[in-house]
């Protein structure tokens, strides 16, 4: 990603015909998909293969539910 912010400041006083533009568009969506599907792969890896990770993860997706424990009354 680094490369194609890089090539964007080089060209960027360059006039390109729509056709490089919609190359350079296409481009940059396909190193996306991939480097998307790069950390999702490494998630569900470890997500499948971790029970300790499973743990976590759904520690830190459900912390924001309130428990449903009933608070002891002092009398």
């Amino acid at each position: 990603l680094g490369g194609l912010n890089t090539y964007g400041l080089i060209t960027t006083g360059v006039i390109k015909s729509q056709e490089q533009q919609l190359q350079e568009y296409c481009a940059l969506l396909l190193i996306n998909l991939i480097v998307s599907i790069y950390y999702a792969a490494s998630f569900y890896t470890f997500f499948i293969s971790s029970s300790r990770f499973r743990q976590t993860v759904k520690e830190r997706l459900f912390r924001w539910r309130p428990s449903n424990q009933v608070q002891p009354s002092r009398t």
